[in-house]
């Protein structure tokens, strides 16, 4: 059996993923904090007293998010508008994103490369476990009903949509950190295994997001692979300085094999798709999305920016105030919905263009031509940030923190950010 190396950091953040899986589980310590969030909070605390100790703590990127934080939460409370619940946002944007951003950016330099793919690739067979332990064995104080919306594969996440993410997020950042490293074991049966569990369980949620996130993704690195990178190999000399930053993952990495991997990829999910009673993406879907759900919401964002002069800025818990009293009925906008669908919008018409700022940097941050890890994940949290409210989730923020960590560690070859 394989040790760890650093048992204790190790342990501490598996219990904090998965208690970040159970939001079912809270306490009321002045307002209501899950235990997700609090174990978090505590792994931020060891971490920095131990960085400091160690002269290592990031100041430079804490500080940032902190300064712009307090922004938005000036642009906020100096916002004439109506709102709901907006000291709650001050909280998360000034406390806890930013901890657990700093938390998975730690992480990463507190284990090896083994560990933290270990780590993922454990958290994901949790939440699949529990998905299939609670959809014939159901523990009500584990389980979030929602009516006629309570999915019986949603495992002990909210819903089921947010449990495929943190399946999918958790699992590719692992498997792509084991390409991009090369740590492979011995025997790949097991591995074959749980990333084969993990498919179907992403595919029991009937999701949508995250198959059209890693479509996305995909896409690109086809395009990449077979117009750019071509064209800047045709011209090596002149660009062989750029050459030199592409890292030897995606240079080695045969444009065929990513092709075919692409395209048997959406087979079987098409497959798959047609096979369901109700499909996860048809015609009518879409059609009912963009008439009761989706559509009209991005139809009433614009018309609130183009209210703004495109300057947004109307407030935290504007948006849910505004819903609440809207005429025209939206499915999943209203009264104890805080955010609209399009994370991008939302955070533009709620905190204007700091706050768009603050998120699309998030991407830049991560991003990188060096390795798979730093292309995908990225790409797929703007394709979901998109389609889904994911600003208001800890798994975005911690995703985050660990790409940045990641490409810290391993790219940029220096302690520091």
């Amino acid at each position: 059996m394989i040790q760890e190396q650093n048992p204790f950091f190790y342990y501490a953040m598996l219990v904090a993923l998965v208690l970040l899986s159970m939001p079912m589980l809270q306490m009321n310590i002045g307002m209501q904090m899950r235990f997700g969030q609090l174990a978090l909070l505590g792994l931020f605390a060891l971490l920095s007293i131990e960085a400091i100790h160690t002269k290592q703590f990031n100041y430079t990127f804490f500080i940032y998010l902190i300064v712009m934080a307090l922004l938005m939460i000036f642009i906020s409370v100096n916002s004439p508008y109506p709102k709901l619940k907006q000291s709650t946002f001050f909280m998360k944007y000034l406390i806890i994103y930013p901890s657990i951003i700093y938390v998975g950016y730690r992480i990463v330099f507190k284990l090896s490369a083994e560990e933290l793919i270990r780590l993922l690739e454990r958290a994901a067979l949790i939440f699949g476990l529990f998905q299939i332990l609670l959809a014939f064995y159901p523990i009500p104080f584990l389980i979030h009903s929602r009516g006629g919306f309570t999915s019986q594969f949603q495992g002990t996440f909210f819903e089921a949509g947010w449990l495929a993410k943190a399946i999918y997020l958790t699992a590719i950042t692992a498997f792509l950190l084991r390409i991009d490293r090369m740590i492979w074991p011995s025997s790949k049966k097991s591995l074959i295994l749980l990333y084969g569990f993990l498919f179907i369980c992403i595919g029991l949620t009937q999701n949508k997001t995250v198959w059209l996130a890693l479509i996305a993704s995909l896409g690109f690195l086809v395009v990449y692979k077979v117009t750019i990178n071509t064209w800047i190999h045709e011209r090596n000399q002149a660009f062989s300085a750029y050459s030199r930053d592409i890292n030897t993952t995606l240079q080695t990495i045969n444009a065929k094999l990513i092709i075919v991997g692409t395209l048997v990829f959406m087979g079987i999910f098409f497959i798959y798709n047609a096979s369901l009673d109700k499909p996860i993406i048809s015609e009518a879907v879409i059609q009912n999305k963009m008439d009761n759900e989706r559509g009209k919401a991005y139809d009433v964002a614009v018309h609130l920016l183009q209210e703004s002069d495109w300057l947004g800025a109307y407030g935290f818990g504007f948006v849910e105030k505004f819903f609440t009293t809207y005429t025209d009925k939206i499915i999943g906008l209203g009264e104890g919905s805080a955010v609209i669908f399009n994370s991008y919008l939302d955070i533009w018409i709620s905190v204007g263009i700091v706050g768009l700022f603050y998120h699309l940097f998030f991407i830049y941050m991560m991003f990188s031509m060096r390795s798979l890890v730093t292309v995908i994940l990225p790409l797929s949290i703007f394709v979901m940030s998109n389609l889904n409210p994911m600003v208001t989730s800890e798994w975005y923020y911690l995703i985050i923190g660990l790409i940045i960590g990641i490409k810290t560690r391993y790219l940029v070859n220096s302690p520091q950010l």
